[in-house]
């Protein structure tokens, strides 16, 4: 190596001179052989290690680039991504083997669900209730001797099902308006019962206050009809008419008939037909006229009872009760021909009750038989 770079100072020194390099230059041989010439073979070597170095020298350390074709050329790869470098594990002596991946089968898999759905708990299902045994007969001659009760068996959460909880439904929730109507009802209906026990009970000053709030809540015929018996049986008979005025669109004929045959049964009968009679030109007449005949039937006016009751049937000509009236007060006066024309009509009517039209065919059997003997001894 010292030789080569010995040879090469030279060749550089005359390099900066300008002269050619001679071959005596070239001092290949140890200092004590100098002078004398290389050989050719010598110089080749040279030139070839020189080379060689300078190859090494500048040759880029990642050779991964150039690769060796089969023609004996160099050919450069395009420079890949980074792989990440897989860490080998160490070989066991028996390497598993391979087992391939399982296929789907539905029949499989429904065949797990339904064994899943049978493992399940039951739920809300009531526990069967054993049948009770049949109790032997006792023998005649042997005493009967008490049954021992059963020990009472220890229940488990397995064996007894919890029961379910009643819950309350929470979509029914009344808000807004309609809940002010229900609660206004509430309200109404137990004023309206305070009412009538209170009027049942005889006091009456209690059932009109209870009886007025429930109107000023809601107008029915029912709460009115209360309010005008409370004030009449107070003796508040000339505030009657004046009440009727006010609710004229819900004191009817039924309203106006009950509260006249009240101040009747108070013993006011003059003021019971009064109002009656002021309210006559009211829709359903005949039930005011069927009342007016009530009471003077009943104060044995029956005279004007007949006119009464002819004015009901004039009135509402298909009621069988208003008809059976006006035959019957016929029957009272002894006028037979014309109860009997009534009875008649009367148990021919489809709409009258069974009873009722037995009633008037019986009594017109009877009227006619009275008659047909005076016929004869005539």
């Amino acid at each position: 190596m010292s030789l080569i770079l010995d040879s090469l100072k030279k060749v550089n020194s005359t390099k900066k001179s300008g002269n050619a390099v001679p071959p005596s230059l070239l001092n290949l041989k140890p200092s004590g052989s100098r002078g004398k010439a290389p050989r050719k073979s010598l110089l080749v070597l040279l030139a070839v290690a020189v080379i060689g170095f300078i190859i090494v020298l500048f040759m880029p350390t990642d050779d991964s680039r150039y690769k060796v074709n089969a023609a004996g050329g160099i050919k450069q790869d395009v420079p890949q991504a980074v792989q990440p470098v897989a860490v080998k594990k160490p070989a066991s002596d028996t390497q598993p083997k391979e087992t391939p991946a399982p296929e789907y089968d539905p029949t499989a898999a429904n065949k797990q669900r339904l064994a899943a759905m049978n493992s399940l708990p039951e739920i809300n299902k009531p526990a069967p209730t054993p049948a009770p045994l049949p109790v032997p007969a006792p023998a005649p001659e042997q005493q009967t001797a008490p049954t021992p009760m059963p020990e009472p068996q220890p229940t488990t959460p397995s064996t007894v099902p919890a029961q379910p909880v009643q819950k309350s439904n929470p979509s029914f929730v009344l808000t807004g308006r309609a809940k002010r109507e229900y609660d206004r009802m509430i309200d109404y209906n137990t004023m309206t019962a305070q009412a009538a026990s209170a009027l049942r009970s005889g006091n009456s000053r209690k059932a009109e206050e209870l009886y007025g709030k429930a109107l000023a809540e809601k107008v029915t015929k029912p709460s009115l009809t209360g309010l005008l018996t409370a004030k009449i049986r107070q003796g508040k008979v000339n505030e009657i008419q004046g009440i009727i005025n006010n609710y004229s669109y819900t004191a009817d004929s039924s309203v106006i008939s009950a509260a006249a045959l009240e101040i009747s049964d108070m013993g006011y009968t003059e003021q019971a037909l009064n109002l009656l009679s002021a309210n006559s030109s009211k829709a359903g007449s005949g039930q005011i006229y069927y009342t007016a005949g009530i009471i003077q039937e009943n104060s044995a006016d029956y005279a004007k009872a007949e006119t009464a009751y002819k004015k009901a049937v004039q009135s509402a000509p298909g009621d069988s009760y208003f008809l059976y009236a006006y035959a019957r007060i016929l029957d009272v006066q002894k006028k037979y021909e014309d109860a009997l024309t009534g009875y008649a009509r009367l148990a021919e009517m489809p709409s009258a009750e069974s009873g009722l039209r037995n009633s008037a065919q019986q009594r017109a059997s009877a009227i006619q038989t009275y008659l047909d003997s005076i016929r004869k001894d005539k």
